[in-house]
């Protein structure tokens, strides 16, 4: 009897004999040519966020670190180096190449406030969180200091303090919508502002319980405010689009200062303008905690002012501004 090589994969279709040879180079390779992800500890103080990432023989010049969107995003390459004095390699078990990691981290950290360190190979990045001030006497909390936008972030050539009012300014108009989003988010609030909106014609808005979404957006309700939309709840971004259509047209100030209240306590909301009720709206799918945002819409020119805002935790459920 004479004996033959027994092959298992000798009746197999081609295309999982193509599939085998595939792994098979794969597990040959470098490891220089696959993809890694170096180790990564997070933890968050009362204050602080801190990252510590293993990143021994990458230089610092080849790591970019950023927070942007509540997204903390690391990246970077390890380069293999070859020395012209080796002979050659018994083993290549480390990787090289370049790697992303990406974590969602909390509103409150301040990408501007940062401080970092590379020793031994560990990078560590310690960001500062932006703090709620405590409430006053009044039992409001002071979310804008009149002076500049600590607490807040966007695109400054848009954004800026002037006279004491949060001004978002487009002269040429913009494409897309921008926002300036608070560092800081918040469950059960009521918040009472004043906004004014020049040309009337235009479109903004006051986020609220949002979160940042595709990049310069934001998705979750919002206080609408421009010609047809006064006063409205609108949800930003989630396809529910309004929430009430009957809105405050006939109570706005035109091209003036008007009074906001909106009020947000498990899954009810109310809203008011100038004193009159516009909404008040129990909503179980909506969200129960989030960011602010004030809005300048895409179009053209526009002019929008926040000024005077008092935020309030945990209040009843009730309007305070209704005349």
């Amino acid at each position: 009897m004479s004996l033959s090589h027994f092959d298992p994969l000798a009746n197999l279709p081609a295309s999982f004999r193509t599939f085998e040879d595939a792994i098979a180079r794969m597990l040959n390779e470098p490891r220089g040519t696959r993809p890694w992800s170096p180790s990564v500890d997070i933890h968050e103080t009362e204050n602080e966020l801190v990252m510590k990432a293993d990143l021994p023989d990458v230089k610092l010049e080849d790591i970019e670190v950023r927070v942007e969107n509540q997204t903390l995003t690391l990246k970077g390459e390890r380069k293999f180096e070859e020395d012209k004095n080796v002979r050659g390699y018994h083993r290549i078990e480390r990787s090289y190449g370049t790697f992303t990691r990406s974590f969602t981290v909390p509103s409150s950290v301040d990408a501007e406030r940062v401080q970092a360190e590379f020793k031994n190979g560990v990078l560590a990045h310690t960001w500062m969180s932006f703090e709620l001030p405590k409430p006053g006497p009044d039992g409001k909390v002071a979310i804008f200091n009149g002076k500049d936008l600590t607490g807040w972030y966007g695109d400054t050539t848009l954004f800026k303090v002037e006279n004491g009012e949060i001004v978002g300014k487009t002269e040429k108009g913009i494409k897309k919508n921008e926002f300036l989003k608070s560092e800081f988010e918040v469950g059960d609030f009521r918040l009472v502002l004043q906004i004014k909106l020049v040309p009337n014609t235009a479109n903004s808005g006051v986020q609220f319980r949002s979160v940042p979404f595709k990049g310069n957006e934001m998705k979750g309700y919002q206080a609408d405010a421009g010609a047809g939309w006064w006063a409205k709840l609108y949800e930003e971004s989630t396809g529910r689009d309004i929430l009430v259509k009957e809105g405050g047209e006939q109570f706005v100030n035109r091209d003036d200062w008007n009074t906001y209240e909106i009020v947000a306590v498990g899954h009810h909301i109310m809203m008011a303008i100038n004193g009159h009720k516009t909404v008040d709206f129990e909503d179980e799918k909506g969200a129960t905690s989030g960011i602010f945002g004030l809005q300048v819409h895409a179009g053209g020119p526009t002019e929008v002012r926040f000024k005077d805002l008092q935020l309030e935790l945990n209040p009843k459920p009730e309007l305070t501004t209704l005349k």
